[in-house]
C-alpha cells in the first residue's frame, strides 16, 4: 500500500478529485467548529500561541452547551504527553495539525524517548527516506481530509434547522431589555427555508447576535413594533434581495429605516443577492445596485463569512472569527 504524506499537495489533491468548492475545510474557524475549537485552544495551552483567555472561555462556555459538542471521552479532543512536553495528539482537526505541524492528520504521536528515535532514524537512513518524510518526527501519523472528519457531515447538510434557536435573541424581545443585536436579517418568508434560517444559524455559530422574526417574535407581538424595535438594536441590516422581497411591502419599509441611517454617515446595509440580477436589483434600487452584494450561489457557508468580516469591521468583535480561506 502507498504510504500517505497528508501534506498540502495530498490534500488539494483529494479536494480536487472529490469536486469540492474549497481545497480548504469551510468551516475551520473557532466559531463554526468544536473541534477546530478544542483543537487550537489545547494547542494554546501546550506552548502554541494561545486564544486570549477572555474569548476562550467564552467560546468553551458556548460549545460545552452545544448539540456538535462531543459526548464521551473517545469522542473528545486530546494532547497527551510525558514531562519533556506533548507527545501525541488525539481527534485533532486535520486544519489545525497542519497550521501547526505542516500535516492534515487527526492523529499524530511522536517517538517517545531517545531510543525509539534512534531506532526511526537507522531503518529511515537504510530505506533512503527523504528528509520531508514524516516518519523522521512521527511514529504514527494518521491522515485525515476534512470531509472524512465526523462535524463535517452534520455541518455540511441541513442540519441548523434542527438545532435549537439560540438564547441570546428571545431574550431580546420586549426590546426595553438593552440587548443589541450585530445584524438584523430582512427577508421574504417565502426564502426562509431555502436560505434565510440556514443563513441566521450560520451567522449564530460565528458569534453573532442575530435578530431574526422566528427567534424573536412570539404570539401576541406586535409585528411592526418589534420590527422597529429590532431595526434599532441593530448594528446592521442585512438584506436578503429576491423576487420576492422586491414584492413584498414590509422589507421596503426596512429598507426605508436602513437608508435613514446610512444617510447619516454610517454603513449598515449588507445586501444579499438571493437568484437576482444586477439588472433587477437596478429596477428595484439603484442605490442598492450601486452596494457590492454577496451571491446566495456561493453558499450559505461564504456568504455568513463574508457578513461577519464586513461586522467585524466595526472592531466590535475579534480577527479569529472569519476564516479568509473560504472566501
Amino acid at each position: 500500500m502507498k504510504r500517505i504524506v497528508p501534506d498540502f499537495a495530498w490534500y488539494l489533491a483529494e479536494s480536487t478529485r472529490l469536486g469540492l468548492k474549497s481545497p480548504r475545510c469551510p468551516f475551520a474557524s473557532v466559531h463554526a467548529c468544536p473541534r477546530y475549537y478544542q483543537s487550537l485552544s489545547l494547542l494554546g495551552k501546550s506552548g502554541c500561541t494561545a486564544i486570549p483567555k477572555d474569548e476562550d472561555d467564552a467560546l468553551k462556555t458556548r460549545w460545552e452547551k452545544h448539540p456538535l459538542r462531543p459526548a464521551t471521552g473517545d469522542q473528545e479532543t486530546g494532547i497527551f504527553g510525558g514531562s519533556d512536553g506533548p507527545n501525541g495528539y488525539h481527534n485533532f482537526c486535520p486544519e489545525v495539525a497542519y497550521d501547526t505541524f505542516r500535516l492534515f492528520a487527526t492523529y499524530l504521536g511522536r517517538h517517545v524517548g531517545e531510543i525509539d528515535r534512534d531506532f526511526a532514524a537507522t531503518l529511515l537512513q537504510k530505506e533512503g527516506a527523504s528528509p520531508d518524510d514524516p516518519r523522521w518526527n512521527w511514529c504514527s501519523v494518521v491522515p485525515q481530509h476534512y470531509v472524512e472528519c465526523p462535524l463535517y457531515s452534520t455541518l455540511s447538510h441541513d442540519w441548523p434547522k434542527l438545532l435549537p434557536p439560540p438564547t441570546a435573541a428571545p431574550s431580546a424581545a420586549s426590546g426595553s431589555s438593552g440587548v443589541r443585536f450585530d445584524v438584523f436579517i430582512s427577508h421574504a418568508s417565502e426564502d426562509k427555508d431555502d436560505f434565510v434560517r440556514p443563513l441566521a444559524a450560520a451567522l449564530t455559530l460565528l458569534g453573532l447576535k442575530v435578530w431574526y422574526d422566528e427567534w424573536t417574535l412570539t404570539l401576541g407581538d406586535s409585528l411592526r413594533q418589534k420590527i422597529d424595535e429590532g431595526l434599532l438594536a441593530s448594528d446592521f441590516g442585512i438584506l436578503v434581495l429576491s423576487k420576492d422581497f422586491f414584492a413584498k411591502p414590509w422589507p421596503k419599509a426596512e429598507l426605508g429605516g436602513l437608508f435613514a441611517r446610512e444617510m447619516a454617515g454610517h454603513k449598515v446595509i449588507l445586501p444579499v443577492w438571493h437568484n437576482v440580477t444586477h439588472g433587477q436589483v437596478v429596477q428595484f434600487s439603484p442605490m442598492l445596485a450601486d452596494k457590492l452584494g454577496a451571491p446566495t450561489n456561493e453558499g450559505v457557508e461564504i456568504v455568513a463569512n463574508k457578513i461577519y468580516e464586513a461586522v467585524r469591521q466595526s472592531a466590535r468583535l475579534p480577527a479569529i472569527g472569519i476564516d479568509s480561506k473560504a472566501n
